[in-house]
C-alpha cells in the first residue's frame, strides 16, 4: 500500500459555525510536521530530546516502519541559559522500552551530558531548547523553567539512639503525606505535582522498580486540609498503595527484596528499597499531561493539541521539566505480607 503524505496526527477543529466537517483526507499534501519531546530532570546525568517527523515519505508505509525510527539526525540541537550552553549529540542506538515484532527495536535521540558539577541543571532556572537544520531556515524553539524542588516533610527519618531510622509506614491503611513545594524560595513555581511509592528489587545486581502513583496532576492538598505554612497534604486512602503495588508486581519477585539496614548513623547508608517520591511538574508538561489524561476525554474523543514548540515550521510535542524529592521508608510487617514479601505477622493483618 503506497500512501503519500500520510498524516500520523489527525486533528479536527470546530472553531465557528453551526457544524464541523469530519471528513479526513488520508492522503494529504506532504508537509513537514516536527515532533519534539524532552523532559529535563536536574537529577539525571544525561538529558534526552527526541526529534522526528510526523509524515511518512512517499513509499510503502510498512517498509518504512520496519526500517526507520522517523527521528531526524544531523540537526543542530542545543539547550541554553543566559550564561551556559549544552550541545546535543545524536545517538541512533537507543533501545525502545516496548517494541517487538517486525518493527525497529531502536530509536534515535539527542543526548546532553549534565554529569559534571559545572553542567548540572538547576531547579528554578529557565532553559531554552533550540533546533536548527544546517543549510536551510528551519528554527524551532521551546522554553521551560525547572520547578523548585519539593521537600517531603512527613514521613521523614526517625531518630533512635543517635541513629537515623526509616519510618515504618502502614500503607495498608490510610497514609498522610506532607511536603513543602518550594522550601528554598526559588524563582517560579510548579504547575502541579504527582506523588507515588516505589519498590525496588535487585535482579542479578540490576535494579528493577515497581511503582504506584497518582493518576492525575494535582495543584492543592488532596483529601486533607491539615497542611499549614505553605505545605501541601496528600492522603492515600485506606490500602490504595498496597492494592496499587500488588497490581503491578509479579506473583513472585524474580529478584531479591532486602530492606536493610533500617537504621544507620548516615542517612545515605539506609536501605532505599521502598521510597516515597513527590514530583513537581512545570507548566508545559503538566498541561500536556492533563490534556492527554483519559479522564479528560470528552464525548467527541477529540483532544486539544497542547504544545510549547514554536518556530519556522509546524511542530507538536512538549519540552518540559520536573524536579523530585525521594524519601526512603519501610513497609510494616503487615504490608510486606500483603505484598507477598514476608510471612504473616503473628498478630494478623486487619
Amino acid at each position: 500500500m503506497k500512501q503519500k503524505g500520510l498524516l500520523l496526527i489527525i486533528l479536527c477543529a470546530c472553531l465557528t459555525g453551526p457544524g464541523c466537517d469530519e471528513r479526513i483526507p488520508l492522503n494529504a499534501p506532504y508537509q513537514d510536521i516536527w515532533v519534539v519531546y524532552g523532559i529535563l530532570n536536574p537529577d539525571a546525568d544525561t538529558q534526552v530530546v527526541r526529534i522526528s517527523l510526523g509524515f511518512l515519505p512517499d513509499t510503502d508505509a510498512y517498509v518504512v516502519a520496519r526500517a526507520g525510527t522517523f527521528t531526524v539526525p544531523d540537526l543542530e540541537v542545543r539547550i541554553r541559559t543566559a550564561s551556559r550552553i549544552w550541545y546535543g549529540t545524536y545517538q541512533d542506538s537507543i533501545r525502545r522500552d516496548t517494541m517487538s515484532g517486525d518493527f525497529s527495536l531502536y530509536s534515535g535521540v539527542y543526548v546532553f551530558d549534565t554529569r559534571q558539577d559545572s553542567m548540572r541543571l538547576e531547579p528554578g532556572e529557565q532553559y531554552v531548547l533550540e533546533i536548527r537544520r544546517p543549510g536551510d531556515s528551519l528554527f524551532l524553539q521551546a522554553i521551560t523553567r525547572i520547578p523548585p524542588r519539593p521537600v517531603i516533610k512527613f514521613p521523614r527519618y526517625l531518630s533512635i539512639n543517635g541513629e537515623r531510622c526509616l519510618e515504618s509506614v502502614a500503607f495498608e491503611d490510610s497514609v498522610y503525606v506532607f511536603f513543602d513545594p518550594n522550601p528554598a524560595g526559588l524563582p517560579g513555581q510548579a504547575y502541579g505535582f504527582e506523588i507515588g511509592v516505589s519498590l525496588t528489587e535487585s535482579v542479578n545486581g540490576v535494579p528493577r522498580s515497581y511503582r504506584y502513583g497518582t493518576r492525575q496532576v494535582f495543584q492543592s492538598s488532596v483529601n486533607c486540609s491539615q497542611a499549614s505554612g505553605g505545605a501541601l497534604c496528600y492522603l492515600f486512602r485506606d490500602g490504595v498503595v498496597i492494592r496499587g503495588l500488588r497490581a503491578v508486581l509479579p506473583d513472585s519477585l524474580p529478584g531479591d527484596y532486602f530492606p536493610e539496614p533500617r537504621c544507620a548513623v548516615l542517612a545515605g547508608d539506609l536501605a532505599r528499597v521502598v521510597t516515597l517520591d513527590v514530583t513537581a511538574i512545570d507548566t508545559a508538561l503538566a498541561r500536556y499531561l492533563l490534556a492527554n489524561n483519559p479522564r479528560g476525554q470528552d464525548l467527541t474523543t477529540i483532544r486539544a493539541e497542547i504544545t510549547n514548540i514554536t518556530g519556522s515550521a509546524r511542530a507538536v510535542g512538549v519540552w518540559g521539566s520536573i524536579s523530585m524529592d525521594h524519601q526512603p521508608v519501610s513497609f510494616t510487617p503487615c504490608g510486606e505480607y500483603l505484598l507477598g514479601l514476608g510471612p504473616q505477622p503473628s498478630s494478623g493483618c486487619d
